[in-house]
């Protein structure tokens, strides 16, 4: 029995200290990774930044003003079979199980012992751990601005509806009741779409159109207003391109084309290495 507790904590030790060197080998490679000079970083302008909060503030209050009011009629004509399915389909939003299946499979990689497989095998083992560090990255960012946004927000969800009206507020509450804008669940789930969709291009469609029914599926559970759903789909969006493109300027997981657009890096490209 003692045999058996000292080779586990042997084994143990070896661990986590191949766990801790390959942690901090990836975070020197990512510092230290030299950036794509074909392209200068992306840096938002002023005006970029200010055209892009009134198009997506006018959708907003368009949505507001034709889509919000109306939510109690859409839940209450909608049929019970329908509703039983979206309520269903809308768990799949939440950030726990992305955040368990991205980090526990990075763990994995982290910690295992590659040392007895070839040069390609153990280059594939890299590549697939910078692949799980963007979907984590994406979906762990995202999650925590939302959380963030929403009680500073504080709006009323839409079960507050008859008694608090359409536009209440109470910033800083730290109330479930009060963190309706932007969608959380919306939000995770666009996050790994729109990742999912960069680095598997040609099923964008599928991929962005499951992830939109799963947006709005917050509508049947009477969690969410429109407006919500729509702000968080747009962010978590937003969040998983710019921790792409953050990736991209430095080569890993994706890369620029020549005309500055991401697009998912591969071993055989050239001029990619």
């Amino acid at each position: 029995m003692s045999d058996f507790k000292d080779r586990w904590s042997h084994s143990a030790r070896q661990h986590l200290v191949r766990g801790r060197e390959r942690a901090l080998a990836f975070s020197r490679l990512l510092n230290d990774r030299q950036r794509d000079r074909r392209h200068p970083p992306y840096r938002p302008t002023p005006i970029g930044f200010l055209n892009g909060f009134v198009l997506v503030g006018s959708l907003l209050v368009i949505l507001f003003i034709l889509a919000d009011p109306y939510l109690t009629l859409f839940q209450a004509t909608m049929q019970p079979e329908v509703r039983d399915v979206l309520e269903f389909v809308t768990d799949i939003g939440k950030s726990d199980w992305m955040l368990i299946a991205t980090g526990g499979f990075l763990i994995y990689q982290i910690f295992r012992d590659i040392s007895v497989h070839g040069i390609r095998r153990r280059a594939a083992v890299v590549r697939a751990s910078a692949t799980a560090t963007y979907l984590f990255v994406s979906v762990l960012a995202a999650g925590l601005i939302v959380v963030v946004l929403k009680y500073v927000i504080g709006r009323a969800r839409p079960k507050l509806f008859d008694t608090e009206g359409l536009a209440a507020f109470h910033p800083f509450s730290f109330d479930p009741s009060w963190a309706s804008f932007p969608s959380g669940h919306a939000t995770n789930v666009a996050a790994l779409g729109v990742a999912l969709a960069l680095l598997f291009p040609k099923a964008r469609i599928v991929i962005l159109t499951g992830a939109f029914w799963i947006a709005v599926s917050r509508l049947a559970t009477r969690s969410h207003y429109p407006t919500d759903v729509v702000a968080g789909f747009l962010l978590g969006g937003a969040v998983a391109w710019l921790t792409a493109r953050f990736f991209a300027e430095r080569r890993l997981v994706f890369r620029l084309d020549e005309a500055g657009r991401i697009e998912r890096r591969h071993v055989h490209q050239k001029g990619t290495s």
